[in-house]
């Protein structure tokens, strides 16, 4: 199957209804999971979204499958204008074992904007705070920052957002 083909199959299709069917056309190797991942980031709506909801599946099953693109979601994420696209990224950071790419610096700043950002939603803010919370595990260094900022916006989030954050300032080191 073509990139044109899966994307167009993306937008035909109830996807809500069609998961099991997408993930499996990634499980069998009708297309590749980059071919998957480059229409995600694309960041044309709705294609992307539905590739990166169809990913965020995929991953749950192969943690490992999104490896060696991540440095390139990183990348990608200052750019995109859809919101859950954005929250559907960030799950990727979350669900992937190992980071291998170059430019942590730029997730680190990109999360930390997120969590500032009072135009995101409440779930875009809660998966910034994962990978917050992962990288300071990495890192115990950024956790001051990490802890200010997640301060600063409490009396700003809702509820949800609220438990997040308290559950991450608790369990920073």
């Amino acid at each position: 199957m073509t990139r044109d083909e899966f994307t167009q199959r993306l937008i035909e299709r109830n996807i809500r209804m069609d998961i099991p069917a997408m993930v499996a056309l990634l499980e069998q190797g009708d297309i590749s999971v980059s071919d998957v991942f480059e229409i995600s980031i694309e960041n044309v709506n709705p294609q992307s979204w539905l590739a990166c909801w169809v990913l965020n599946h995929y991953i749950d099953k192969h943690p490992h499958a999104l490896e060696p693109m991540l440095g390139k979601a990183v990348e990608v994420l200052p750019q995109v204008k859809r919101t859950g696209l954005v929250r559907l990224l960030l799950r990727c950071f979350m669900v992937t074992p190992q980071w291998n790419f170059d430019n942590l610096g730029l997730l680190l700043d990109f999360s930390l904007a997120a969590v500032r950002n009072n135009t995101f939603p409440v779930a875009v803010k809660a998966n910034a705070m994962c990978v917050l919370e992962r990288i300071a595990k990495d890192y115990p260094d950024v956790s001051d920052e990490i802890k200010l900022v997640v301060q600063e916006q409490l009396p700003y989030l809702s509820a949800g957002g609220k438990n997040r954050a308290l559950k991450l300032l608790n369990d920073l080191p």
